[in-house]
């Protein structure tokens, strides 16, 4: 069981069945968690786990760990995700890289001089929106 949890996949991809208590989760529009849509279902199935039997369908899990942890969209913080992974040794080492300090000498360029001033006015412009996620669409002037 997980509310929001990076379980939901993990144990998915090792077969074993995973409930959301929570609609609110990455993996919503995915087929390889359990969603109960009430608290009653949800009550429901806990009482009845000897019954669950899932199927996995694989490619959802792997589609789902690439969008989630290897594509990046845009950002006002990392305008080229791939070449910032190929400047941080590219492959597998640009994205090992991603979890050192290098990865912050390369946002810092971005916020140099003239990039700075137009990284402020996408900031304002994204508060503006009131979006919820800083980074989710991109506010270029």
């Amino acid at each position: 069981m997980t509310v929001y949890g990076t379980i939901g996949v993990e144990y998915a991809a090792k077969n074993i069945p995973v409930i959301n208590a929570s609609l609110n989760n990455p993996h919503i529009n995915y087929s390889f968690n359990i969603n109960p849509k009430t608290k009653l279902d949800y009550e429901n199935k806990l009482l009845n786990l000897k019954n669950i039997k899932k199927k996995f369908n694989n490619n959802d899990i792997y589609e789902y760990y690439y969008m989630k942890n290897i594509f990046s969209e845009k950002s006002i913080f990392i305008k080229d995700y791939h070449k910032l992974v190929n400047q941080l040794g590219g492959g597998t080492d640009g994205y090992k890289a991603m979890n050192t300090s290098k990865v912050y000498n390369f946002i810092l360029d971005e916020f140099k001089n003239k990039k700075l001033i137009n990284k402020k006015r996408m900031i304002i412009n994204f508060i503006n929106t009131r979006e919820y996620k800083l980074g989710f669409k991109i506010y270029e002037i």
